[in-house]
């Protein structure tokens, strides 16, 4: 499962230190090498000054970048005959229980609550290691800059302010509550996190097709997992519109294999959608880069297009053959020398009435013409040679068609 990776951590001893000095050296700095695998800089830090374990979802991508860097006989040299799999062997579930992904929801309460608990303390780092919280992040948490708040660190604060004489009581009637389930929201903290890079594209597509891709449209958790996937959310924008407009056009084709028009163009017209929704994403992407850092979107774009107008000149290549064709086939059953009208044409349906002369498509045998009317509810109709002469209903409320061949029995007709 995904998340035994984000429940685990490897001691972060001599072996492990060797893979971590291995990876810091092809960066210039922390930060660099923070964005590489999708941390903060501070985890980076406390990795390379073993002052923490390090989880093996970490790990696992520090491994990634370094296989991918050096050659597997400098990494056996480096490790001095300890491979990477005896080392992620060593991963145990963090504090021997399964981690909380579980968050409370930043409500006016909670945040009251938090700043009772910062009062406590003298500053708000002491208050955020109390709980073993970065001091940036619970920072975060009281400024509103992230909206949800870990479930286990919420009942820590319960506890620490009830000793220190807290009243429930209150706090309740200041919230117009009478128990803390009054007060809590739960939702599931960064599941998206967890999920494989196709897991993560199916969701970015579903945020192109609500047309919601800004960067301040996006809930933090799918940024901060197209982060760790991608190294950042524009780049996972871009492997998103790319396989987009994959399936967007062989959407498109399948619909002209059915000579379904209607909606090849409207997927058409989708497909445009997204690249206005990708021009303008690049562009803010573009105008917010320092200058070395810009890159040539336009290209991107101009490809799209250029594959987008080529599906639009293959509908309208089809649709002009399915023209005439169909003008042909009206032609050889009305025997007129004019050009056909494909207006003429009618389609059979039980609860329509036919005249004589009348050019019908039934969805079983093609284009017929009405040949003669037997009274009110049936008419012959004569197909092509395949199908030959039929009699059909018509003019009837009843929802099961019928019909006959016209043999012997009907020669008369």
């Amino acid at each position: 499962m995904p998340s035994n990776l984000h429940d685990k951590v490897i001691e972060n001893n001599e072996q492990v230190r060797k893979i971590i000095a291995l990876y810091i050296r092809l960066f210039e700095n922390y930060q660099e090498a923070a964005e590489a695998i999708g941390v903060n800089r501070d985890t980076i830090a406390r990795y390379t000054a073993h002052r923490s374990n390090i989880s093996l979802s970490s790990f696992d991508r520090i491994v990634k970048v370094v296989r991918k860097r050096y050659s597997q006989a400098e990494i056996d040299q480096w490790l001095d005959g300890i491979t990477i799999e005896e080392i992620r062997k060593q991963a145990k579930r963090k504090n021997g229980v399964q981690m909380d992904h579980v968050m409370y929801v930043i409500t006016p309460a909670i945040r009251a609550l938090l700043r009772e608990f910062t009062a406590c303390f003298p500053n708000k780092a002491t208050a955020a290691r109390k709980l073993g919280i970065n001091p940036r992040t619970f920072k975060a948490y009281l400024d509103g800059q992230i909206k949800s708040f870990p479930r286990n660190a919420f009942w820590r604060v319960v506890v620490h302010l009830t000793d220190s004489g807290f009243t429930t009581e209150h706090f309740f009637s200041r919230f117009g509550a009478t128990t803390w389930e009054d007060l809590l929201i739960e939702k599931e903290h960064c599941v998206i996190l967890q999920s494989n890079k196709k897991e993560l594209i199916e969701e970015l597509i579903g945020l192109f097709r609500k047309g919601t891709i800004r960067q301040k449209e996006i809930d933090r958790s799918i940024r901060n997992a197209a982060k760790r996937v991608f190294g950042n959310l524009g780049e996972a924008m871009r492997v998103t519109m790319a396989q987009l407009e994959k399936r967007q056009i062989k959407e498109i084709r399948s619909y002209l294999s059915v000579k379904d028009f209607e909606k090849a163009m409207e997927k058409l017209a989708e497909l445009d959608r997204y690249i206005a929704l990708y021009r303008e994403n690049e562009k803010a992407i573009w105008r917010a880069s320092p200058k070395e850092k810009r890159r040539n979107w336009q290209e991107d774009v101009e490809r799209y297009l250029q594959r987008r107008n080529e599906m639009e000149e293959e509908i309208k290549e089809q649709i002009e053959r399915k023209h005439q064709a169909l003008c042909a086939q009206i032609g050889r059953f009305t025997g007129s020398e004019a050009t056909p009208d494909p207006g003429m044409l009618r389609s059979y349906s039980l609860d329509n009435s036919y005249d004589k002369g009348d050019i019908i498509e039934h969805p079983a045998y093609g284009m017929g013409k009405v040949l003669r009317l037997i009274g009110a509810r049936k008419m012959v109709v004569q197909f092509e040679k395949k199908y030959g002469r039929k009699i059909l209903l018509m003019n009837n409320r009843s929802p099961r068609p019928e019909f006959w061949s016209v043999g012997v029995e009907n020669a008369h007709l």
